[in-house]
């Protein structure tokens, strides 16, 4: 639900901001913890879309808890500027405030928001940072999200540590269109720490199996992006839950399969290979339907990819040790099929 009301949010900001004098990359701030009865402020950075100056007529913060300063002379076309929010924090507990800038140019003000958390005491993430993003550090390089099915919208959480000496504005980059990213707070001070979520629609998803991508974190909105800043992403997308009779589940499909753990450490020859068997004891056609690999360096041989009842099939996994190097994840073979008992199979490489 809150995810659903940001969104709409993000929505009516852009929406609202079509024609406008002025526009905002970033129409709300997240100010994360803020300590109970002490002022904390956010900063938002507009822009003079228009060829002519224009003047901020007001800024209204919805009641006497925010107190909003702004330019007081004409703001030159084309040129940036920022509105300063401070919110006096008198009651505990998550907090949205609605923000209305209005200028001479229409009637219609730009819709700003300030978020975040009162709190009795700031609280951060205790815990390691072991690895460097740009600037950044971060308590992790690779996230996965594992049997999401069809229709779900999934949260994860890492954490993000500023070790520079000036604050930041870390930003996630080159997000595909099922995955969003929310850090908490916008701005974090040297020395201090982010939470960033990052939540997966998987209705945007194209297929079933496994989708993967590289997302990548700034220090500061507009930074390019590197291979230093790179974090990996993967997803195994399966079916929607589906309630099945018992005639259903007597005629289903059923795989068996001899081994989820391969060990090719020890094979022979330069290119090292094991081979499963895989069964179907069911009473209708089993289809293996997605095969795939979680890293480079593997391949794989399935014979066949539609059992009848009592067939085997046979299926030849290969490593080539030289591609193996530097991963971030454990080699593994993702199997989808339609055994309604085990849509999903992971069978774990030991390579070295």
């Amino acid at each position: 639900m809150k995810k659903t009301i940001s969104l709409l949010f993000s929505l009516a900001v852009t929406c609202s901001s079509m024609g406008q004098a002025i526009t905002t990359s970033q129409p709300v701030v997240d100010l994360g913890q803020v300590e109970y009865s002490r002022p904390a402020s956010g900063v938002f950075t507009l822009h003079n879309n228009s060829s002519r100056q224009i003047t901020i007529t007001d800024v209204d913060t919805g009641c006497g808890c925010a107190k909003a300063n702004y330019p007081s002379s004409p703001v030159a076309p084309g040129h940036d500027f920022t509105v300063t929010v401070t919110y006096d924090a008198r009651m505990m507990g998550h907090f949205y405030k609605l923000i209305e800038v209005f200028t001479d140019d229409t009637d219609k003000p730009l819709e700003l928001a300030l978020r975040g958390v009162v709190v009795e005491e700031v609280t951060e993430f205790i815990g390691n940072y072991p690895f460097t993003l740009g600037s950044l550090t971060a308590d992790c390089n690779y996230m996965e999200f594992e049997d999401v099915r069809l229709g779900e919208m999934i949260h994860q959480k890492f954490h993000i540590y500023n070790p520079t000496q000036k604050p930041v504005q870390p930003t996630i980059m080159h997000l595909p269109d099922y995955l969003k990213a929310e850090i908490s707070p916008s701005t974090v001070a040297p020395n201090h720490a982010a939470e960033v979520t990052i939540t997966l629609d998987s209705r945007l998803i194209p297929d079933y199996g496994l989708a993967q991508t590289q997302i990548y974190l700034g220090a500061m909105p507009g930074e390019k992006v590197s291979r230093n800043k790179e974090m990996g992403v993967s997803a195994v997308l399966l079916p929607p839950l589906k309630e099945m009779t018992a005639a259903e589940k007597l005629m289903a499909p059923k795989i068996e399969i001899t081994q989820t753990e391969v060990d090719l450490s020890k094979a022979a020859g330069k290119k090292k290979s094991a081979t499963i068997d895989i069964q179907n004891t069911g009473r209708s056609r089993l289809d293996i339907q997605k095969l795939e690999m979680f890293t480079p360096g593997l391949q794989v041989h399935l014979n066949k990819t539609a059992l009848e009842p009592g067939e085997v099939a046979h299926l030849k996994i290969s490593s080539d040790p030289k591609h193996l190097k530097n991963l971030r994840t454990a080699p593994r073979v993702l199997m989808i099929t339609n055994d309604p008992e085990r849509p999903k199979i992971i069978i774990n490489v030991k390579v070295k």
